[in-house]
């Protein structure tokens, strides 16, 4: 009894228990942020994986401890010269992963870019569709940034704003 107990927990180490955290995104929904920050990124095209390999592979390291499917990796070149990063991920339960992980992947991607770096997060649920968006970075004008959420998770997301955005936050679907 003791031999299969442990035989099963092995197991579920190696494949990875956390079924709810790896939705297996295929396709995604239309973001809602994304066009506005690579504007004040400066562009839109992304760079070849040769040019930002030494980003992509932190990030991707970082990836693992995010609880999430990492969907989406690109690398921009900002009007700055510097490589700025966009990451998209899906998670199965997304107020849960805001209220809990999303600090860390902007912290991971702050110790990347650095505190003042430009960067791009979206995260989608698991049919693919953007249930959060955050973006910064020093556009044409001056230092630029936003936040988009589904209203239902503005108490959930980590991203402080002045006022409630889209309708009453007080309904929250997970704790």
């Amino acid at each position: 009894m003791l031999r299969t107990g442990l035989v099963l927990a092995l197991a579920l180490l190696l494949v990875g228990y956390s079924s709810t955290s790896s939705p297996h995104v295929t396709r995604l929904g239309a973001a809602h942020l994304r066009r506005e920050w690579q504007g004040w990124v400066g562009s839109s095209a992304a760079l070849p994986e040769a040019s930002a390999r030494r980003r992509l592979g932190s990030i991707r390291a970082d990836a693992r401890r995010w609880h999430a499917q990492l969907v989406g990796l690109r690398v921009y070149r900002a009007r700055s010269g510097a490589a700025v990063p966009a990451v998209i991920l899906a998670v199965a339960e997304p107020a849960s992963w805001l209220r809990h992980r999303a600090r860390r992947v902007l912290a991971d991607l702050d110790g990347v870019v650095g505190r003042d770096g430009a960067q791009y997060v979206g995260v989608v649920d698991s049919h693919g569709r953007f249930v959060w968006e955050t973006g910064r970075a020093l556009g044409a004008l001056g230092p630029a940034g936003g936040v988009w959420f589904r209203p239902d998770l503005d108490r959930c997301q980590p991203i402080a704003h002045g006022e409630i955005v889209g309708g009453d936050a007080t309904a929250m679907s997970a704790r």
